[in-house]
C-alpha cells in the first residue's frame, strides 16, 4: 500500500491502518538527518499511551530501509508492509531513519560511507534516535529495540554495541554481516574500494560486544544462507561466548536468504 500525503515539517497524517509523522534531527556534524515514525491508527504525536519504539532495518524488500547504501525511507510516500502493520497493531512505533549513505540527499551524503561501512551511518541512526526520544516524550525509552536483516542485522548489532549501555532493551539481528572481509567481493569492493584492514575492522560486530550484557540479543540465521554465510554469525557467537554473554539463537535449518525454504 502506497499513499501520498505527509509533509517534511513533521505534520502528522492518518492513513488507512496507520498514523505517520515525519521528523528531522541533526547529526553530530550538524547535518540534517530525516526519518519517519509509523504508529497504530490510534497513535498520536500529541497524546499517546507511551508506546514502545522499534527502529527497523530490513533488506528483504525494495521498499524497506536497512541502514546500508542506497535505500531511502523518508519520502513523500506512505508505505506500510506486513511487518509494520503487525508491530503497530501492538502499539509499537516504528522509526525509520535515512542516515548517510542513503539516496535522495545528493552525492556527498550518498558517498559518505564509501570505504567506511559500519561507521557514520550507524552514528547517524543512534544520534537521530536519541534526539527523537527527547523530542517525542510519548516514545517509551525503557522499551526501545532495534531490528535488522542482512545489512540491517549488521547495523542492528553495531547500534546496540555503540549506543550507551542499556540504551536498547533488546536487539534482533537476522543474518548479520560480521565483517565485510568475509562478504562477497562484488558488493564489498563496490563500497569499500581499496580500504585497508583497519577500515574493515572498524565495522566488525565481533570487536566490542560488552553492551549485550545489558541489551538482550536474539540472533537469527539460516543455515543454508548463500548470501550472508552462517560463518558471520559463527564469528559473532564466538565473541559473545568468549565474553560470557548470554543470548538467544535461532538457527534455521534448510533456510536460505529471504527466508526461503530449500524445499520451495
Amino acid at each position: 500500500m502506497v499513499k501520498k500525503g505527509f509533509t517534511e515539517n513533521g505534520e502528522e497524517r492518518i492513513h488507512d491502518g496507520a498514523t505517520i509523522s515525519t521528523t528531522k534531527t541533526s547529526g553530530r556534524d550538524g547535518r540534517v538527518v530525516q526519518g519517519v515514525i509509523l504508529g497504530a491508527p490510534c497513535f498520536s504525536v500529541v497524546q499517546s499511551s507511551n508506546p514502545a519504539i522499534a527502529s527497523r532495518f530490513r533488506a528483504t524488500g525494495r521498499r524497506d530501509s536497512y541502514a546500508g547504501p542506497g535505500p531511502q525511507m523518508a519520502s513523500d510516500q506512505f508505505r506500510e508492509g506486513y511487518t509494520e502493520s503487525l508491530v503497530t497493531s501492538r502499539n509499537f512505533a516504528v522509526v525509520s531513519i535515512d542516515g548517510r549513505g542513503s539516496n535522495g540527499r545528493g552525492w556527498n551524503y550518498r558517498s559518505a560511507i564509501y570505504g567506511a561501512l559500519g561507521t557514520v551511518e550507524i552514528d547517524d541512526q543512534i544520534q537521530a534516535i536519541r534526539q527523537m526520544m527527547k523530542k517525542y516524550p510519548f516514545l517509551d525509552d525503557r522499551r526501545l529495540f532495534v531490528f535488522g536483516w542482512s545489512y540491517g542485522g549488521f547495523a542492528a548489532a553495531l547500534m546496540a554495541e555503540r549506543a550507551p549501555e542499556a540504551f536498547f532493551k533488546c536487539a534482533i539481528s537476522v543474518a548479520p554481516v560480521a565483517n565485510f572481509l568475509f562478504y562477497d567481493a562484488t558488493y564489498t569492493e563496490r563500497y569499500m574500494g581499496n580500504a585497508d584492514r583497519a577500515a574493515y575492522d572498524a565495522g566488525d560486530i565481533a570487536t566490542n560486544v560488552s553492551n549485550f550484557k545489558k541489551t538482550r540479543l536474539l540472533l537469527i540465521h539460516g543455515m543454508y544462507d548463500d548470501n550472508v554465510h552462517f560463518q558471520h554469525s559463527a564469528l559473532f557467537i564466538e565473541a559473545l561466548q568468549r565474553n560470557n554473554i548470554g543470548f538467544d539463537l535461532m538457527d534455521l535449518h534448510k533456510i536460505f536468504v529471504l527466508a526461503k525454504s530449500s524445499e520451495n
